[in-house]
């Protein structure tokens, strides 16, 4: 197995991260799966909780990437990086869309703003995964073998799409939502994978 770093504390550190990225893959499959709000509902009561469950993710993410740092820095940081920004970008959708929306029309100009800070956030906690990605990604495709070296090389490209489709849309706005979130869930996946089937392992 690849050694990337001398603590084996990292090995669970990383596999919480990739767990936490499968678990946000799997919440946005099963919101596209599960019936839609009907019109005039800003989400159902299965889009709430399943957005919760994802912010606890993304919150476990950033508490892995933070303790990854020291040993893998720019990885670590990415991950932390990009849980925090979609934490807080949840974190917005959750508690600020419904009041504004429920406000009346006095609130409704100060909804675009809200809704776009918080694709603002989502953009770059994209890009911030993305780089994760690469990075973990190449390291696996330089140093791995089997799987791993494979699974690191999809991994480092799909990274690398999503950290630019992410930065594009930091700068572009909504246009690229779509774009964004299906190279990120794509990038999120083989980063998620890559962190459980090949964790970093202490040295022998």
């Amino acid at each position: 197995m690849l050694t990337l770093t001398d603590s084996g504390t990292d090995t669970q550190f990383a596999r919480v991260a990739g767990v936490a990225l499968l678990i946000t893959v799997l919440t946005l499959v099963l919101l596209f799966a599960i019936r839609s709000a009907p019109a005039g509902v800003h989400a159902p009561p299965h889009a709430l909780v399943l957005w919760k469950i994802e912010a606890l993710a993304y919150l476990a993410m950033t508490v892995s990437g933070i303790a990854l740092a020291r040993s893998l820095p720019l990885t670590g940081a990415a991950l932390a990086t990009g849980g925090a920004l979609n934490v807080v970008q949840l974190g917005i959708g959750l508690t600020m869309f419904r009041p504004l929306l429920d406000g009346g029309p006095g609130l409704e100009p100060m909804f675009k703003p809200v809704w776009m800070a918080a694709f603002f956030f989502f953009f770059a906690g994209k890009a911030a995964l993305g780089l994760a990605g690469l990075s973990y990604g190449r390291a696996l495709w330089s140093k791995g073998t089997g799987m791993a070296h494979w699974l690191g090389g999809v991994a480092a490209l799909t990274g690398l799409v999503g950290m630019v489709l992410g930065a594009a849309g930091m700068v572009t706005g909504q246009v690229l939502i779509w774009q964004v979130g299906a190279v990120g869930t794509l990038a999120a996946l083989f980063l998620g994978l890559a962190l459980l089937v090949a964790p970093p392992r202490a040295e022998a």
